[in-house]
């Protein structure tokens, strides 16, 4: 090997003789002294002028360098005696410089030419200097550098490539002059040391160790490290220890303003950070050991205290920032002091202590980007957070609210941000007023996700009465509530994806007592209220109330003047929004998708309710209690059918039940109803202003079932199927205070009702012991019309005047007719009382009808009823209705027949005072009627019966009628004192003016006028003859009686017997023109007669009387021939002067003309007429004398109305 050795040597020599060889070496001896030249004599003068020009340009600042030397073997650069002057600063005024450093030393890798980027193996920087002057306007004296460094564009370009190893800066120096607070302070004796820093795989001996040491105004900081001796890694460790380090110094350097005061805080460190980069792969950085702020107390603006604890520790397994991944062993708050606050305008104190937000319109911050793209990694081992106390203060709420919880924990493990890592919590605290709450749940961030229990104990509800009164007008006065429930919470990125369910849901209320405000007793008590196995899914809209116990609970309702209940007065109404919401459907939300509510079960026991009325005028109170309500099953979803149960006391004395089953959707219920003696007593005070009567006693029962349904969009349904009794009801009349109607029992039996379509079916109808009061007052009217109040006499007085009605139309209206489904069955009066006064006239008048009693049997539409009714009027008269009546029908049906029998007369004078003029004596009425109505039309009869009817005398009435009343009855009463009259009527219903009683009245009216002006028109429809009877007809000029005439006086002589009241007045008449002939023609009769009586005179046969005479015809001409030649006027003669012998009728005419009547004979022969009327009346008709009278005769026409002959006789009756 040596002599291998020896042989390459001497071939170097060799060749280095060679011209060839020396050639070379001087070309590169030159090329090297020429590279050292540059290097070191002509790089360094241009470099320094250089660097002073462009980085005074750059920095806008002058920049001087001392000298620059350059190694360019090395290679390695100096720089010594680098300044930066102030802005606008002048070395020669003394100025001091803005930075600058003594001496920096870069020596460079000749590696940077094949790595194409800068590689240093080592930088040294010694004595650096900086001076920071914050101005009073918090600006800096570097602010323009700032300013221009953060308006650059963002570059997207990579980070450069480059490696710095062996980094050391030596006695370094920062003085800030904090000209806006008035401070000084200087970071003095800085030396840092750092192995590398490097974007790119490069590699070089380490020969610096990780160190940072510094005082800082005084106070030393050291950092101390070690780096691993392989070149492929660069593992690097760095330990950092930091005790009582004061943060206060720092709070007035925050980049941004803060609104919170730092007046204590102590951070304390033992850190150990890892740097390592592995040959490849990007550099790493790693975090160990712990670190804890301790005495920390920060205030808010005004110097009250928001936070402080005594240590928050937290101990690192490992964290890697640049990860990024953080993995704590633990973290622990002791002795911790919060004060939450919320101001009038419901902020939160610690939500205000960040940064201020940024003017509007001022620069906004860009919103920070991960550019690595990966999720953080966060584990906790251990977190263990105590304080010992948390204030919370509202002033939102008046008075404002206050409350301390004490000896709070919160306790958690194996949190970890890892998808499916599942970390455990606990929570406990305890109030100031000894409230409870517990919290155990677990928790898992990935997806997000917690369930667990939380329990609350002993809540006061009084104290919350703050946020009660902002919400209602409730005092709670006591009351104690627990609560506990498992809930299981699924997060989601929509708040309408989120999950959260509850279940295992129990909460218990105790001794609750609230009022309204300004009251004195308790609105609402509740001895104890408790719900167990409640939940939700509030994702689903799902409730299950569970079961819910309400023992001992008493309520107060109560209606104000203003007619609304107190209960309505609770709730507070919406303030209203600021804006209107937008019409049409760009501004209608979605109908919200309604809830489902299941209730397992409900009952309250013990329980009264109180309801006072003060809306009228005299309060109505009303009590319930006991009252017992059970429900089960009960739900809000679709056709879910519960059951209800209801027990309850009213006034202490009625009771009522109902049972069945409930639906809340849609709302219905059948129920099984039983109540007994209600009292509706109560009820007086909601009529006592629309009515005149009032109720002083009445009790409702009931059994039966009560059904009910409201059909979405459809009309409301009921129905009721069962009895309703009404007992001992009893009213008085307002006014009179007399009773008014009464009855023992009124019972409704199996009744039928439905509401939709509308149906009624009554069993049974009873009414017994039942007593009612009708009175006619003093200005006419029924007290029954004025039980309904109607507006005074001033009111009506002040209206303007009615307006001229318009005609009643040619048809009445017919009245509405009742539901086709309508039936009902028998009804049945017993031991009824009707008491009638009639005040109207003077003196009074009362009748008393008693012992009503009777049946009605099934009626329905289709078919009438049988009537049965009897009764007494004053205990003694009978009365009796029968026959059928059919009300529902579409058309009224009645056939019936009523009688009463032996009715006392003298009570009814007031009426035959006040209307005839007359007091009644004596006598007695019987009656018998018959009504019809079929097809609207009615048929009646009336068969009126007065025995012995004797008016008294005379009294003066003004309403009384002025026709001869004792005439009428004259004519109407018989031989036996009895009037028996029939009154037939007839009408139609549609007629618009038809009245029962307006007929009968008018009935009766015409019968009296008839009797009165017509009286031998009602004596010939009595007797026979017509109005005929009112006269006798004779021939002209005679007296005698026709047969005709003879039957006219034997009717009327039997109308005077049976009528033996009345008398008769008997007028003549004789008419002038056909009685003068008459006359005439009877003397020249009576003279013929007379001729003939001389003849049976002279023979011995004559009659009594020449009257009695009849001339045959045969024998008329002679006896007539006679009569004229005695007669003295002159006669018509022949020539020789001897009277002619006439014919007959010549003889007659010669006769009539000399015959001579005057007016004696006229009134003679009427008075002929009256006496030989009298005369038969009297000795035929054996008419007493004494009632016939002879009036004086008339001697004209005047005053025959009729059609008869005016030779007559005119009766008259009186």
């Amino acid at each position: 090997m040596h002599a291998s050795v020896s042989s390459s040597v001497a071939r170097v020599a060799a060749l280095a003789k060679t011209r060839r060889a020396r050639k070379i070496f001087w070309w590169v001896a030159g090329l090297v002294a020429a590279f050292a030249a540059i290097g070191f004599l002509v790089v360094p003068p241009i470099a320094k002028s250089e660097l002073e020009q462009r980085l005074s340009q750059a920095l806008h600042r002058k920049v001087t360098v001392e000298t620059v030397r350059v190694n360019p073997f090395a290679p390695s650069v100096t720089l010594r005696g680098f300044a930066v002057r102030e802005r606008g600063g002048d070395e020669r005024r003394g100025d001091a410089a803005f930075a600058g450093f003594d001496e920096l030393y870069v020596n460079a890798a000749w590696t940077s030419i094949f790595r194409l980027a800068p590689v240093v193996d080592e930088i040294t920087l010694v004595k650096p200097q900086l001076r920071v002057v914050r101005n009073p306007d918090r600006s800096y004296n570097f602010q323009d550098l700032l300013d221009e460094f953060l308006a650059r564009p963002k570059s997207d370009e990579p980070l450069p490539r480059f490696a710095l190893f062996n980094i050391r800066l030596l006695d370094g120096r920062v003085d800030f002059d904090d000209r806006a607070e008035a401070e000084n302070h200087a970071v003095t004796e800085l030396r840092v040391g750092i192995p590398f820093i490097s974007s790119l795989p490069a590699h070089a001996e380490i020969k610096v160790l990780p160190e940072l040491a510094v005082k800082v105004n005084g106070a030393l900081l050291s950092l101390t490290g070690d780096t691993l001796p392989f070149k492929d890694t660069h593992a690097t460790n760095l330990n950092l220890d930091l005790d009582g380090f004061d943060l206060t110094r720092l709070a007035d350097y925050l980049p941004f303003e803060p609104r919170a005061k730092l007046r204590s805080a102590l951070l304390d460190a033992r850190l150990v950070v890892a740097f390592e980069q592995p040959a490849g792969k990007p550099p790493q950085v790693r975090l160990r050991g712990g670190t804890a702020v301790r005495k920390l107390i920060l205030l808010d603006p005004q110097d009250r205290p928001v936070l402080a604890w005594e240590r928050l520790g937290i101990e690192l397994n490992e964290v890697e920032p640049l990860a990024p991944r953080i993995d704590l062993k633990s973290v622990e708050l002791d002795g911790a002091h919060v004060q939450l606050r919320r101001d009038k305008t419901g902020a939160i104190n610690l939500a205000q202590l960040g940064p201020a937000a940024p003017a509007r319109g001022g620069p906004q911050a860009a919103p920070r980007k991960d550019s690595s793209g990966t999720p953080l990694a966060l584990k906790i081992d251990r977190v263990a957070l105590k304080f010992e106390k948390l204030r919370f203060t509202d002033q939102t709420t008046t008075p404002a609210f206050d409350a301390l919880l004490e000896e709070g924990q919160l306790q958690g493990s194996g949190l970890d941000l890892e998808k499916g890592k599942r970390s455990e919590w606990t929570l406990s605290a305890r109030s100031d007023a000894g409230e409870t709450i517990k919290l155990a749940a677990g928790a898992t961030a990935g997806p997000l996700a917690a369930d667990g229990r939380l329990d609350i104990a002993g809540v006061r509800l009084k104290r919350y009465q703050p946020y009660v009164k902002s919400v209602a007008d409730l005092e709670i006065d006591d009351g104690q509530l627990d609560l506990g429930l498992a809930f299981k919470w699924a997060g989601a990125a929509a708040p309408a994806a989120q999950e959260l369910k509850l279940a295992d849901l129990a909460l218990a209320l105790k001794s609750l007592r609230a009022r309204l405000p300004g009251e004195k007793e308790p609105f609402i008590r509740v001895g104890s209220l408790e719900m167990k196995g409640a939940g939700a899914d509030i994702a689903a809209q799902t409730a299950n109330l569970g079961e819910i116990a309400v023992r001992e609970m008493t309520a107060g309702l109560r209606r104000g003047k203003d007619g609304v209940l107190n209960v309505m007065r609770i709730a507070r109404p919406e303030k209203a929004a600021g804006q209107a919401k937008p019409d049409g459907p760009q501004g209608a939300k979605p109908a919200a998708r309604p809830w489902r509510i299941d209730l397992a079960q409900v009952s309250v026991e013990r329980g009264a309710v109180t309801f006072e009325d003060l809306a009228i005028g005299e309060p109505v109170k009303i009590s319930i209690a006991p009252l017992q309500l059970k429900g089960e099953r009960l739900s809000t979803a679709k056709g879910q059918r519960g059951n209800v149960s209801l027990r309850a006391t009213i006034d202490k004395t009625g009771t009522l039940a109902a049972s069945g089953p409930l639906t809340l959707d849609p709302l219905a219920a059948r129920l099984s109803v039983a109540a007994q003696t209600i009292g509706f007593v109560p009820a007086q005070r909601y009529i006592d202003d629309k009515v005149r009567l009032a109720i002083t006693s009445g009790a409702l029962s009931a059994k039966g079932t009560a059904s009910f349904e409201v059909p979405p969009g459809g009309a409301f349904r009921a129905s009721y199927k069962g009895d309703v009794s009404i007992m001992d009801f009893a009213s008085i009349d307002k006014r009179s205070t007399q009773d008014l109607l009464r009855w023992k029992a009124l019972s409704l039996g199996a009744i039928d009702f439905d509401l939709e379509p509308m149906k009624l079916a009554l069993d049974e109808i009873a009414l017994s012991e039942y007593y009612a009061r009708i009175i006619l007052s003093a200005d006419g009217r029924l007290n029954l019309q004025d039980l309904v109040a109607t507006a005074g006499t001033a009111a009506a007085a002040d209206a303007p005047a009615p307006a001229a009605q318009p005609r009643p139309s040619a048809t009445k209206p017919r009245p509405a007719a009742f539901p086709p489904n309508v039936r009902i069955g028998k009804i049945t009066l017993q031991g009824g009382n009707v008491n009638f006064s009639d005040f109207f006239i003077k003196p009074n008048y009362s009748a008393n009808l008693t012992g009503i009693g009777g049946a009605v049997t099934e009626m329905t539409p289709e078919k009438a009823g049988d009537v049965e009714l009897r009764g007494k009027i004053d205990n003694a008269a009978p009365v009796e209705i029968v026959g059928r009546v059919n009300p529902l029908a579409t058309d009224l049906f009645l056939d019936m027949k009523a009688s009463a029998r032996d009715i006392e007369l003298p009570p009814m004078s007031p009426y035959s005072v006040k209307y005839a003029g007359y007091g009644i004596q004596r006598g007695k009425l019987s009656l018998n009627v018959k009504y019809g109505i079929e097809n609207r039309k009615l048929t009646a009869e009336n068969q009126i019966y007065l025995d012995q009817l004797t008016f008294g005398e005379r009294v003066e009435s003004a309403t009384a009628t002025k026709l001869p009343v004792t005439l009428a009855i004259a004519l109407l009463k018989d031989r036996n004192g009895v009037i028996d009259i029939n009154l037939p009527i007839s009408g139609s219903l549609d007629d618009p003016q038809f009245s029962v009683g307006g007929i009968i009245v008018k009935v009766i009216v015409n019968l009296i006028v008839k009797a009165v002006t017509s009286p031998f028109a009602l004596l010939g429809s009595l007797f026979g003859g017509g109005e005929e009877l009112a006269f006798l007809e004779f021939a002209p000029g005679s007296v005698a009686l026709a047969s005709g005439e003879q039957l006219k006086l034997k009717n009327l002589a039997r109308a005077l017997t049976e009528r033996p009241g009345l008398k008769l007045d008997i007028t003549g008449r004789a008419a002038p023109e056909a009685d003068r002939e008459g006359l005439k023609r009877a003397s020249i009769n009576g003279k013929v007669r007379a001729q003939k009586f001389n003849d049976l005179r002279r023979a011995g046969t004559a009659p009594a009387s020449a009257d009695a005479i009849s001339v045959e015809p045969a024998e008329y001409e002679r006896y007539l021939r006679r009569a004229y030649g005695e007669e003295k006027f002159p006669k018509p003669r022949n020539v020789l002067g001897i009277a002619k012998e006439l014919p007959v009728p010549e003889m007659e005419n010669l006769m009539l003309t000399h015959t001579q009547i005057a007016e004696d004979d006229l009134r003679l022969l009427a008075d002929a007429r009256a006496q030989a009327a009298k005369e038969w009346l009297v000795s035929e008709g054996k008419v007493p004398a004494e009632r016939v009278f002879v009036i004086a005769p008339k001697l004209t026409a005047e005053g025959i109305k009729d059609k008869g002959k005016p030779t007559r006789a005119d009766f008259a009756l009186k």
